[in-house]
C-alpha cells in the first residue's frame, strides 16, 4: 500500500464556477486507484513540477478562436464488436440506482451554473497541456478536455455536431445510453478489456481534423469520434463521454488506475 508520501499527484483541472461535481468525482476515482488529487482552477493555479499527471475535466466550450475550422481527412476504426458480459439482474439495479444518485447530484451541484466558454481556463489548461506534454506525463482528457488534446496538437473542432451529424443521437445524460466501439490493439481496449463500451454523453462539439501525434480509437455509432490516444507519448488518452460519473463500472474505473499507474513510474524517477 502506498503512504501518501509515495502517491502519485494528480493535477485535476476544473473551472472556477459549477466544476464541484466534476472534481468531487474525479477526486474519488483518483483516491480508489491510488492517487493524491490535486484540483487547479484559474484562481487556484498550480506547479507542475509537483505533478506526477494531469487530468483535463469536462466543461465550457473552448474558446473557437483557439483551433482554425479546416477540413482534413480522418481515419476509419474497423472494430470489431464484442458482447458485454452479463450480469445477474441486482448488479444491474444497483448501478441503475448509482447513476440516478449521480445525476440528481451534478444537477443539484451545477445549479449555479457554468460559462459558456471561459478564455481564463483556456488560457491555464493549454500552458498545463503544454508543459505536461514536454515533460512527457501521463494525460487524461475527459469531454472538453480530450478536445483541448486535440486542439493544442494543431486539430478542430465540430462547434455543434447537430450540423454534422444530423441523424445522430445526442444524448445529454450521465447514464449510459450509448455504444461506443475502440479499436483492436489500443491501449483503450487493453485498458477497458472490452471492444465495445457503453457510455454516457454530455457534448454537443465533437472533433473534426485530427492533431499531430494522435489517433482515434474508439468511435460511436454515427462514426463520431469518441477517444484519442497519443503516438509519440507515454501515456496521452483522451475520452468524450464521463467516465467520472460512472465509478460503479470497473471498466470506467480502470481508465483513472491506468493513469495512476503511469504517474507512479514518475514518482519513481523523483
Amino acid at each position: 500500500m502506498r503512504t501518501s508520501m509515495h502517491r502519485p499527484r494528480i493535477g485535476v483541472s476544473t473551472q472556477d464556477r459549477g466544476g464541484f461535481a466534476p472534481w468531487l468525482f474525479i477526486w474519488l476515482n483518483l483516491r480508489l486507484a491510488g492517487a493524491v488529487a490535486v484540483r487547479i482552477t484559474p484562481r487556484r493555479p498550480a506547479d507542475i513540477a509537483g505533478l506526477h499527471g494531469v487530468v483535463l475535466s469536462g466543461g465550457a466550450d473552448i474558446t473557437p478562436g483557439l483551433y482554425q475550422d479546416a477540413e482534413k481527412p480522418m481515419s476509419i476504426l474497423d472494430a470489431t464488436k464484442d458482447t458485454e458480459k452479463r450480469h445477474p439482474w441486482w448488479i444491474h439495479l444497483v448501478r441503475m440506482l448509482v447513476s440516478l444518485a449521480i445525476f440528481v447530484f451534478r444537477y443539484l451541484a451545477a445549479r449555479k451554473g457554468a460559462p459558456a466558454t471561459s478564455e481564463a481556463r483556456d488560457a491555464l489548461e493549454v500552458r498545463l497541456l503544454q508543459q505536461a506534454l514536454e515533460k512527457d506525463l501521463p494525460i487524461l482528457g475527459i469531454c472538453r478536455g480530450m478536445q483541448l488534446v486535440n486542439v493544442v496538437c494543431g486539430g478542430t473542432l465540430h462547434q455543434e455536431i447537430a450540423d454534422v451529424y444530423e441523424d445522430a443521437r445526442h444524448p445529454n445524460t450521465v447514464f449510459p445510453v450509448k455504444n461506443v466501439d475502440t479499436a483492436q490493439g489500443s491501449r483503450l481496449a487493453r485498458i477497458t478489456g472490452r471492444q465495445t463500451l457503453r457510455v454516457n454523453g454530455m457534448h454537443h462539439q465533437a472533433v473534426d481534423a485530427l492533431g499531430k501525434g494522435l489517433e482515434v480509437v474508439a468511435r460511436d455509432e454515427s462514426d463520431m469520434v469518441q477517444a484519442l490516444e497519443g503516438t509519440e507519448k507515454r501515456f496521452v488518452l483522451g475520452v468524450q463521454w464521463h467516465p467520472e460519473y460512472m465509478i460503479q463500472f470497473r471498466s470506467q474505473r480502470r481508465l483513472f488506475r491506468a493513469l495512476v499507474a503511469a504517474a507512479a513510474e514518475s514518482v519513481q524517477q523523483d
